[in-house]
């Protein structure tokens, strides 16, 4: 039974009803054998991969019953994570009827124009560098990317969530190597890390420790895709603005926007969010 629990800025899939495809792993081997058969019997029907919803009857099993519970401000469709340093007007003329473009440096102030840029150097440039430290983490390309980059026709489909969108180069263009912004989906492993399927009774890992966590990140195109660890930083920032992930237990995802330093380092802007991705 969920009581009296209060629910609030929540911006993942929300609650779901039944059992999806991966859950079935969680369960003790003696009921993975339910989950099996009813996979067969839908490969053999034909639907496989149509619909990984569940609808399985185990022994002595009791559905959740939720009473008394309070939700509010819970939305499925964007992030609750606000920039409070996203600024909506040039920081020099303070114009706001056109469109606005970053400075490369710091990805904090934004300008109309190259000439407005140029007649705020000698102020911005102060505070410059130190904004650039503050809002972006470097983060080394790791070799894992290369892998990928041979690989053209990757494509990865979620299954146990059918409305996501699919990933690979076949779906976006490869990201921007000349400084702009892209999106990029971070996402912790906790639970399934080299394929070990989660076990949640007594479960230990040092993917718990932000110092050891490992960390995927990649873009739509999968052009950049690839994995790292000892980055606790990355890891306070998914775990605090994250959402859970459509088909991990405690794994948590966070999409951001990112830059490229050069062709082995991408920065990782921290001061403000992109939208939610489908993917």
């Amino acid at each position: 039974m969920l009581e009296n629990n209060i629910i609030h800025d929540n911006c993942g899939p929300a609650f779901f009803e039944g059992l999806r495809y991966f859950e079935g792993y969680s369960f003790p081997d003696e009921f993975k054998v339910f989950f099996e058969g009813h996979r067969v019997e839908k490969a053999l029907k034909g639907v496989l991969g149509l619909s990984w919803d569940y609808d399985i009857t185990l022994p002595n099993a009791v559905s959740a019953e939720l009473k008394t519970n309070q939700c509010f401000q819970n939305n499925k469709n964007q992030t609750n994570v606000k920039a409070a340093t996203s600024n909506t007007s040039c920081a020099f003329c303070f114009r706001r009827d056109t469109q606005l473009k970053s400075c490369q440096r710091c990805m904090t102030a934004r300008y109309c124009g190259k000439k407005c840029q140029k007649l705020h150097w000698e102020r911005h440039k102060y505070i410059c560098q130190a904004a650039g430290r503050i809002n972006a983490i470097e983060v080394p390309i790791e070799l894992f990317q290369e892998e990928v980059a041979r690989d053209m026709q990757r494509i990865t489909v979620c299954r146990t969530h059918p409305s996501l969108e699919p990933t690979g180069p076949r779906y976006a263009s490869p990201p921007p190597k000349d400084g702009r912004r892209f999106i990029v989906k971070l996402q912790t492993w906790e639970g399934l890390k080299f394929n070990n399927w989660l076990d949640p009774s007594g479960y230990v890992s040092d993917e718990y420790d932000p110092n050891k966590a490992t960390i995927s990140i990649y873009d739509r195109s999968r052009h950049l895709d690839f994995r790292i660890v000892g980055k606790p930083r990355i890891y306070h920032l998914i775990m605090e603005c994250g959402m859970m992930g459509a088909s991990m237990y405690l794994a948590k995802k966070l999409f951001c926007w990112a830059a490229y330093k050069d062709s082995e380092t991408i920065r990782i802007f921290t001061h403000e969010f992109p939208p939610v991705q489908k993917w």
